[in-house]
């Protein structure tokens, strides 16, 4: 891994589950009132590109 917080392979699965699970349990995970359907979409994109982010050296 030299440096890396995640395994390579892991990555593009891991991202894809995150954006899956968001939409599938939208209601589930984010109730009414939490949040506009804009700020909970730029949190899920931010999540996922700080992890993104964070493996580069």
């Amino acid at each position: 891994m030299s440096g890396d917080r995640t395994d390579k392979p892991a990555r593009r699965p891991l991202r894809f589950s995150v954006e899956v699970i968001s939409r599938l349990f939208r209601d589930w995970l984010y109730p009414a009132g939490l949040a506009d359907d804009a700020s909970i979409d730029a949190a899920i994109a931010d999540f996922v590109l700080d992890g993104i982010n964070a493996n580069r050296s």
